[in-house]
């Protein structure tokens, strides 16, 4: 028996009952007491043999690499942001500069009870108008009991412009710097005028102009609109760079120097790709955007801030210092708004496969 083959002793232990049972069968049930106790000798001697029987050696491989690929999918699931993403901002400003990329004009004529230009290569002033600066121009609507008119023309930057919008301390006035290349300005008058770069109030009986050329200048502009709730910038246009800070400046020692601060008041921003999800913007919270596709859809001085709304896409997100904080959804955050269903039954299936493998792998019956 002991010099049986181990891998039979189970056949023999099986033919060997079988014998035993045919035995009984034929003798009423009775079985010889020798029969029997071979039997059970044989059944205990496999049964230790099973016992002390080592188990194979299973590879260890297979589970590195199942654990290596889960932690490779989680990792893009969390950790890997989308290249682009559908916003809509909402935020109060005290200042903010636009780039545009296409010929688009920026204003509507503007009713102002003064103007202020400066940074011009050249001023042409109306017929009987002499020794009027060629570098800066200040028009004031002169205080009388018939008080005269003033009007900004609409106007039309080309295309690669750059705007800087900002408030100002006097109620209902703007500053605005504009970098272009050969932008006009012309401004109308009618009625009584003060010119204060002649020091000298003029009359203008029929409506005049006045035309202002900044060349490759920044020219910069600042005006105290007639009627306060005046809103002269057009809407809806395509915007290429949107940059909401402020440059601080400030002397150290010997030395002036300048930082730039957040310009945001407060705001609110909606992710389109994660159901409209909102995320608030605290005052003096850093913002850095970068539109691929975006239309500037509305924007409003008023009571010395700025307003202003965006929708568009956009390439990147950041906030806080140097902009460290990663806005962008990740891939998991844009699964869960966009297939969340989709999402639930591929991760069950998945860990329901997961742990099926590992009892096989480790030679329980599934």
């Amino acid at each position: 028996m002991t010099s049986e083959n181990p891998d039979n002793l189970g056949q023999l232990l099986a033919k060997q009952l079988s014998d035993a049972e045919a035995e009984a069968m034929r003798n009423g049930g009775a079985i010889p007491e020798s029969a029997l106790s071979d039997v059970a000798r044989l059944a205990q001697f496999v049964e230790i043999r099973d016992k002390l029987k080592s188990p194979p050696r299973r590879q260890r491989w297979p589970v590195a690499v199942v654990f290596a690929l889960t932690l490779l999918l989680a990792s893009i699931l969390f950790f890997t942001r989308v290249h682009e993403t559908g916003i809509d901002l909402q935020v109060v400003l005290s200042e903010v500069e636009l780039g545009f990329s296409a010929d688009r004009p920026w204003t509507d004529a503007m009713q102002l009870s003064s103007l202020g230009v400066s940074g011009l290569n050249d001023v042409i002033g109306p017929p009987g108008v002499d020794a009027l600066p060629r570098r800066s121009l200040k028009l004031i609507v002169a205080a009388s009991q018939r008080p005269g008119q003033l009007t900004l023309a609409p106007i039309f930057l080309p295309a690669k412009s750059r705007v800087w919008l900002r408030t100002s301390e006097i109620p209902g006035s703007c500053r605005m710097s504009i970098q272009a290349q050969d932008v006009q300005f012309r401004a109308d008058v009618l009625g009584q005028i003060d010119i204060a770069g002649i020091r000298a109030v003029q009359t203008f009986r029929s409506p005049q102009g006045f035309l202002l050329n900044s060349g490759s200048r920044e020219a910069e502009l600042e005006f105290v609109f007639l009627k306060k709730e005046q809103n002269p910038f057009v809407q809806h246009l395509p915007l290429q760079t949107i940059s909401m800070f402020s440059v601080e400046q400030f002397s150290d020692a010997d030395r002036m120097l300048a930082r730039k601060v957040s310009s945001v008041i407060s705001g609110v921003l909606y992710f389109e790709s994660l159901g409209g999800r909102e995320r608030k913007l605290r005052q003096g919270e850093t913002l850095e955007i970068e539109p691929a596709n975006g239309v500037l859809e509305r924007i409003v001085v008023t009571d010395g801030k700025i307003v202003l709304e965006f929708h568009g896409i956009v390439n990147g997100i950041k906030t806080g210092d140097d902009g460290r904080t990663d806005l962008m959804p990740t891939c998991l955050e844009w699964l869960q708004a966009r297939h969340g269903l989709s999402l639930m039954w591929g991760t069950s299936i998945y860990l329901l496969g997961l742990v099926m493998g590992v009892l096989r792998w480790a030679g329980a019956r599934v």
